[in-house]
Order: C-alpha cells, then sequence, then structure tokens
C-alpha cells in the first residue's frame, strides 16, 4: 500500500518534492458573477436594439393593422346602412365623420366608440398621399364648423385611393396602409432588413 502525499514542504514518500501548501479554489467569486452578467446584459442590450432599428417595428406594424381593421368597418357600415363615412387625418392622429344628407355636411360620429377621435403615440409619425400626392397634414381642430374628410367611404363600397404611411425616424422603414378605388385594402412594409 502506497503512502498518501500530503501538502507540506517537504519530499514524499515517493522522493519527488511537493509543492508548498496551496489552498484549492472552491468556487466562483462574487466579481466573476458580476462581470459575467455585465457582458450578458450589454449583449442582449445590444440585440435588443439592433433589432428595434434594423428590424420590423411592432408599434407600426400595430397603427397601420388598427387603421386598416377599421376602414374595413367603415366599409362594411357604410354598404349596410347606406350611409358615407369620412376620415380626416391630421399631423397626431385620425378622426371620423359620417355625411347627414339633411344638414348635407360631414358631421361627427359618436355612436360607437371606435369611431371616436384617435390620437398616435407621440414617437410615431404618419403621411398621406392621394392620388400620388403628398398632403400636408394640419394639426387636428376641436369643434371643426365644416369638417372636410380626405378619404371617404361611399356606401356603394368606394373608397377614396390613398397610401397612409406609418414611420418613427430612428428606423427608416415604414408600414404602409393602401386603399383602392374598389375598397381593397392592404398593409405593406418597406425598408425593414
Amino acid at each position: 500500500m502506497g503512502s498518501t502525499p500530503t501538502w507540506v514542504t517537504g519530499t514524499s514518500t515517493n522522493g519527488l518534492p511537493m509543492a508548498p501548501r496551496q489552498r484549492l479554489q472552491a468556487g466562483i467569486t462574487l466579481i466573476e458573477i458580476l462581470v459575467v452578467v455585465f457582458i450578458i446584459g450589454v449583449m442582449a442590450g445590444a440585440a435588443v436594439l439592433s433589432t428595434g432599428v434594423t428590424g420590423s417595428d411592432q408599434d407600426l406594424k400595430h397603427e397601420a393593422m388598427r387603421i386598416k381593421s377599421v376602414l374595413e368597418l367603415l366599409q362594411e357600415e357604410a354598404l349596410m346602412q347606406g350611409r358615407d363615412y369620412g376620415v380626416q387625418i391630421t399631423d397626431t392622429g385620425y378622426n371620423f365623420f359620417v355625411f347627414d344628407y339633411d344638414q348635407y355636411a360631414w358631421v361627427e360620429t359618436d355612436d360607437q366608440e371606435i369611431l371616436r377621435p384617435y390620437e398616435l403615440n407621440d414617437k410615431l409619425g404618419m403621411e398621406l398621399h392621394l392620388d400620388g400626392r403628398d398632403v400636408i397634414l394640419e394639426p387636428p381642430d376641436d369643434g371643426i364648423e365644416d369638417p372636410q374628410p380626405q378619404i371617404m367611404l361611399m356606401s356603394g363600397g368606394e373608397i377614396t385611393p390613398f397610401e397612409m404611411r406609418f414611420y418613427r425616424e430612428l428606423t427608416g422603414g415604414r408600414f404602409v396602409v393602401t386603399g383602392e378605388i374598389t375598397g381593397k385594402l392592404e398593409v405593406t412594409s418597406r425598408g425593414f432588413d
């Protein structure tokens, strides 16, 4: 039976010199753990920022899908009730109107919650194009006496041809809602990798 080496200065039983008494490292220090957590945090932050800058922007997609859904609802309402609806786009959102043939004017609609004036998140922007031209969007005006909607949804199913672009300055990408005279609505994205 061989002898067990001991950790003291001297010679072992097999004739080899012994190392000086050493402390075995029993685990990972708190500083090492903090360094690893910091590195992981930096990498995760970089991944989130790069996705937000080069990837699809969910807020923009949500806004584009929302207006498309509301316009589809208005198309159905217009067909079923024989009413003409209008959408006035402002620089911060949009308002809905219905054409009143008794007054022969556009009047506000407040019969449904979804048709109340809507404002975009202040970090998002919107552009409107009609007949291939940019429309200058004005600030919202409460209590408009004679509103003039830019987009009209007629009771016969027609819609004013338009293109609405939702964007965020940092991304460069856009979600685009297009409407054709036949009433077809579509959402596409541009500028996202």
